[in-house]
């Protein structure tokens, strides 16, 4: 190994695990020379990587939606299996997205090479039964919660907890006077943003129901202000489509973790953003809807009692949620309930308990994923080049 390059296969599915893996990446570059290559998009393509495929032809939510893109999933399937058959990579990371990464696993096992799953499949939730191929195929998991560490070891699968990024990295970049007039919103009560979802789906089937939400709010309170956060792939006339203009009413994009700070409260679709909102201390409301199809498979293998990220973390109804039964009114009447003083109060000391659990060792949790990944490289193979 010592003369030989070490070559890195990665894949990822989604934005967000996109987002992690670039951060991990950068910090994996200060400690080793490498070549990466596999599926990524614009940011790992910025760290360098090789693009074999962009992962937006891939990207799907829900168990239904993903035969609207089975051809694409097979023909970026049988590109990384050929990949991974002749070049034969020093190591496989997945990330996320374990439909897929799994059958990936599968084939790196095959032919010999280790492979790190990097944000592991929620096994603790649902599809329990994939722990064995999990314990096959998959040499070392590297989690961001730490109770996914305590799954993990009780499966016999050798599994690092490393912190979660999230604790370091979600914090906002103005103040509130310089946030209000960049986005020319006036500085009125109650200010509630909206974050309808990362994905086209996801955006077409909250909409009109956040619409409906909006106008009711409206009713409700003397001067509302709605800012809605726009994911950076997410096209606006996909939000604009289902507003009429509104001068009450703004369309941010990127500054997911500004609009949430700087919001009152907030209506979130379900996601990595109910953790951003929890740690930034924002009342919020949380909502998702699937296909039909999707939503009752879900309730046949779902094994938590909620779906948004602090409620799981904290064992207990932080954020209301409405899954599937999605009603205008009722999102309203909570919208209410939660810009109550007392739910504030309430949230500013969630937040710390919150902080406390996800808080790794050292400072940095991607670097202490590169610290793994690179150790983990030393054991198999010797001083690397």
């Amino acid at each position: 190994m010592a003369t030989r390059k070490v070559e890195i296969t990665l894949i990822c599915g989604e934005y967000s695990g996109e987002v992690h893996a670039a951060h991990l990446i950068s910090r994996l570059s200060a400690l080793l020379n490498f070549s990466l290559q596999g599926v990524g998009g614009p940011l790992l393509k910025k760290e360098k990587m090789e693009l074999i495929h962009d992962y937006r032809e891939i990207s799907v939510t829900g168990l239904t939606e993903v035969f609207k893109k089975l051809v694409s999933l097979e023909r970026v399937y049988s590109a990384i299996k050929d990949h991974i058959k002749r070049t034969k990579p020093s190591l496989v990371v997945l990330v996320d997205f374990p439909g897929f990464n799994l059958r990936i696993a599968k084939i790196a096992k095959k032919e010999g090479i280790p492979v790190v799953y990097y944000i592991p499949p929620q096994l603790w939730a649902w599809g329990k039964w994939r722990i064995k191929n999990i314990k096959r195929y998959v040499d070392l998991v590297i989690c961001f919660f730490p109770f996914e560490k305590v799954f993990y070891d009780f499966h016999g699968v050798r599994c690092t907890f490393v912190g979660h990024p999230y604790v370091l990295t979600v914090k906002p970049v103005y103040e509130r006077g310089d946030f209000l007039k960049e986005f020319s919103i006036p500085d009125t009560y109650p200010i509630i943003s909206i974050f309808p979802g990362s994905r086209e789906n996801e955006v077409k089937r909250h909409m009109p129901y956040l619409r409906d939400s909006i106008e009711i709010i409206e009713r409700m309170f003397e001067n509302p202000f709605f800012v809605i956060a726009k994911a950076s792939q997410i096209n606006v006339e996909d939000i604009e489509g289902y507003i009429s203009f509104r001068r009450n009413l703004r369309i941010v994009p990127n500054f997911s973790h500004d609009v949430l700070y700087h919001s009152d409260c907030a209506i979130l679709s379900s996601g990595s953003v109910t953790l951003e909102a929890a740690l930034l201390g924002v009342p919020s409301v949380v909502l998702y809807r699937l296909s039909t199809i999707s939503y009752i498979l879900g309730r046949l293998l779902v094994d938590v009692p909620y779906v948004s990220l602090p409620n799981i973390v904290l064992r207990k109804e932080v954020f209301p949620e409405f899954i599937q039964h999605v009603d205008p009114e009722k999102i309203a009447l909570q919208v209410n309930d939660m810009l109550k003083k007392e739910k504030k109060e309430e949230m500013l000391s969630l937040r710390k308990d919150l902080t406390d659990l996800l808080r790794g060792p050292g400072r940095d949790p991607y670097e202490n994923a590169a610290r793994e990944i690179f150790d983990f490289l030393v054991e198999r193979y010797g001083p690397l080049p």
